[in-house]
C-alpha cells in the first residue's frame, strides 16, 4: 500500500511527503486502503479503515432550502431525521491538497451518517445531541478512470451504502445518477463539488 501511495506524491515538498508518510506508518494495518477500489462489476467498494483516515469534520441536522436545487426527494427525507455527518479524507488526497489547494484524481471522501440521539441508555445525559445508530454511509469519488461511466462524463461521482454496510468489507455500491448528487454538489458545494464550506480542516486550506 505505501509504495502505490508514494508514487502519487513523488513531485509534493519534502515536508508535505514526510507529513504524509509519518501518518501512513503510524497507521499500517489499520487503514487498509486510500484510494477507490472496484468490484468486477464495476461498482464501488466501501474502503477499509476510513475511520484511521483524516478527518475533515461533522455536522448536525442540516437541511437545504426547500427552493434550491439540492433538495431532492432523498434530501427531503432525510431532512425528517436530526443526523450527524462525519466526514473522512483518505491521506493521500489530503496530502495533495495541502501542497495544491486542489483535489488530485483520485480523491475519496467518506461520509458516515449517524441518527441524532438525546437520550443515552445509562441516563447520564442531562442535555445534548450525539450520534447514535449509524443510518448509512456516504462516499464522494473523484475519479475519471472509474470503470461505470455510462451515461456520464463527471469526474466525480457518488455512492450509497444503506445501513449496515461498514461491517462487510466486500460490500459495494453503484453511482448515483448526476441528477441525483452530481448536480447538487457542482450547483452549491464551495470547491470542486466538495462542501469545504462545511469542512474547517479543508477550508483553512483551499486555495482559488
Amino acid at each position: 500500500m505505501l509504495s502505490a501511495i508514494f508514487s502519487r506524491f513523488l513531485s509534493l515538498k519534502s515536508t508535505t511527503l514526510s507529513v504524509l508518510l509519518g501518518f501512513l506508518l503510524a497507521t499500517e494495518g489499520t487503514a487498509q486502503s486510500t484510494g477507490p477500489a472496484y468490484d468486477a462489476a464495476g461498482n464501488i467498494l466501501l474502503p477499509k479503515g476510513y475511520r484511521s483516515w483524516v478527518f475533515v469534520g461533522a455536522n448536525l441536522g442540516l437541511v437545504y432550502r426547500p427552493e434550491i436545487q439540492a433538495m431532492t426527494s432523498r434530501e427531503a427525507a432525510r431532512a425528517e431525521t436530526m443526523a450527524f455527518h462525519t466526514v473522512y479524507i483518505d491521506p493521500a488526497a489530503y496530502a495533495a491538497f495541502l501542497e495544491t489547494g486542489t483535489f488530485p484524481d483520485p480523491t475519496v471522501l467518506v461520509m458516515e451518517v449517524f441518527r441524532g440521539e438525546t437520550r443515552d441508555a445509562d441516563g447520564a445525559l442531562k442535555e445534548g445531541t450525539f450520534p447514535g445508530e449509524r443510518l448509512l454511509v456516504e462516499l464522494a469519488v473523484k475519479d475519471p478512470q472509474r470503470p461505470t461511466r455510462e451515461g456520464s462524463k463527471e469526474n466525480w461521482a457518488y455512492y450509497i451504502f444503506p445501513g449496515d454496510a461498514e461491517s462487510d468489507p466486500l460490500a459495494s455500491a453503484e453511482a448515483q445518477p448526476d441528477s441525483e448528487c452530481f448536480a447538487c454538489h457542482r450547483s452549491h458545494a464551495s470547491h470542486d463539488n466538495v462542501w469545504v464550506q462545511f469542512y474547517p480542516v479543508l477550508r483553512e486550506r483551499r486555495r482559488p
